[in-house]
């Protein structure tokens, strides 16, 4: 069993039991905080924000979305304005954020990190922030030995 080593005396179940329970309506931009998420890898990636109209609509790009697609395609700028990190939360896929710095912030695989920021979500745990990000590692999982759990 893995063991997980915590600065500042944070228990597991304290640390994942930090979820916002404030509720948002579709595509209302809230502050999250103390919300516990691990970093499993994938890379720090240059973030491109979409392009959009006087309305503040995004911009459809017409030219990479098929007609009577399921997806639509929208443009970017062709300017970073950041840089973009996938953590996982309890309870969802993935949390998308945003830091708006000019260098890469630096994540250590296998990670616990409390976080918060300004973006979008269900009501407890965002999907993504983009704004006034911060992430705090606050454990990290060790002693890990591959094993075979199942087969077949």
């Amino acid at each position: 069993m893995p063991e997980m080593n915590f600065e500042n005396d944070v228990d597991l179940s304290t640390a994942l039991a930090g979820f916002n329970h404030a509720t948002t309506r579709a595509g209302e931009k809230m502050h999250f905080e103390k919300i516990s998420a691990f970093y499993l890898g994938g890379g720090v990636v240059e973030h491109y924000p979409y392009l959009r109209d006087k309305a503040g609509k995004k911009i459809i790009d017409t030219e990479k979305t098929k007609p009577n697609a399921k997806f639509t395609t929208y443009k970017r700028d062709e300017k970073s304005d950041g840089f973009q990190v996938t953590l996982q939360t309890a309870g969802k896929d993935r949390l998308y954020m945003v830091f708006h710095v000019k260098e890469a912030p630096v994540f250590e695989i296998g990670s616990l990190y409390q976080v918060e920021g300004d973006g979008y979500g269900d009501g407890e745990i965002p999907t993504f922030l983009d704004a006034n990000c911060k992430a705090i590692k606050i454990g990290q999982l060790q002693g890990v030995t591959p094993e075979v759990v199942a087969e077949g």
